[in-house]
This record gives structure tokens, sequence and C-alpha cells, in this order.
């Protein structure tokens, strides 16, 4: 994280999050429940894997979608070690480090 400068960011709290394992197999199991059907027959219509993709299957996964962002915030607010770990400055702390502090 150091050599990529993304230490003292907040931007690296939300890199450590936003690639996790439960975030594939959220979707993954999501896209399992989407009908072959449907990417059968846009092929037909003569629509690539990406138009099948983009103009399908990204919009039928909104609620997935939002529900993995909500999780995935809830889980980045509750954190503890990951922002203590890479948030040096007392400015950027988390509420959870604020607090912290106040009990030790």
């Amino acid at each position: 994280m150091e050599r990529l400068g993304l230490v003292n960011t907040h931007l690296s709290l939300i890199l450590l999050q936003a690639f996790g394992a439960f975030g594939v197999f959220l979707m993954r199991q999501y896209y399992l429940t989407i009908p072959d059907e449907i990417s059968e027959a846009a092929r037909l219509d003569g629509l690539s894997e990406y138009g099948i993709w983009a103009r399908i299957v990204l919009p039928l996964s909104r609620p997935a979608l939002a529900s993995l962002a909500l999780l995935t915030f809830v889980n980045t607010w509750n954190d503890y070690m990951g922002p203590f770990i890479y948030l040096t400055d007392n400015d950027l702390w988390t509420v959870q480090i604020g607090l912290r502090q106040f009990v030790g």
C-alpha cells in the first residue's frame, strides 16, 4: 500500500473492501438465478457477450449490487483493524478508532 501511495488515504480502505470473496460469491449466486433462456434469446437477436451483460444481466442485477454495496459499507464502517493499520493521521481516523481512543 505504501508503494502505491495509499497510506493515509480513505481510498485504501475502499479498495481493501471492494474486492472481497463475499462480493464474488454473492454476485455468482445471483447470476446463477438468471435463466439461460434470456441470454440465448439475446444471442439469437445478435447481441455479443458484452452486450448481453450490459443490456440484460447488469440491469437485472441492480438489487444484488445494492445489497452488496450496503453490506460492504456496513462491514467497512464497523472495521477496526483495517483503518488502524493504514490510517496513521489522527484527522483521517474513522469513528471506531476515535471511540477506541476514548476507552483506552
